[in-house]
C-alpha cells in the first residue's frame, strides 16, 4: 500500500484489533499479544503495558467513535484487515480500507495523538 500520510495511523488501529481482543466482547480472539523490545533476548513484556502508558485506551474511543460514524463498507473492511473477520467485497477491501484508515487518522491527530 503506498503511503498515503496515514501509516501512522496502523499503530493505533493495532491497539484498536488489541482492544477488540477482549474476552467480554465475545469475539473469540486472543486475549493478550506479546511485545518485544530491541534490547536482547529475554526482554519482553506485554505489550499492554505500552498502550497503557500512551494512551491506548483513549485512542481505542476515538477509534471506536470513528467507526460509528463511517460507512459499513469502511468499517468491514477495518475489520477485514485488523481482525481477520469474513466479509466479502466486490472488490478489494484496500480501498475502503485506506478511507477508513484516512477519517481515523484525522480524528487522532485532531485528538493529538499524530
Amino acid at each position: 500500500m503506498a503511503d498515503d500520510g496515514f501509516q501512522w495511523v496502523e499503530r493505533w488501529l493495532d491497539v484498536w484489533a488489541c482492544d477488540m481482543r477482549d474476552p467480554d466482547l465475545g469475539l473469540d480472539l486472543p486475549g493478550r499479544a506479546s511485545g518485544f523490545l530491541g534490547g536482547g533476548y529475554g526482554e519482553n513484556r506485554d505489550i499492554t503495558e505500552d498502550w497503557e502508558a500512551e494512551g491506548g485506551a483513549r485512542a481505542v474511543g476515538v477509534i471506536n467513535a470513528t467507526l460509528g460514524d463511517l460507512p459499513g463498507v469502511e468499517v468491514a473492511a477495518v475489520m477485514h484487515v485488523k481482525l481477520k473477520a469474513a466479509f466479502r467485497f466486490r472488490g478489494e477491501p484496500e480501498i475502503p480500507y485506506r478511507n477508513a484508515r484516512m477519517k481515523c487518522g484525522v480524528r487522532l491527530r485532531a485528538a493529538a495523538f499524530a
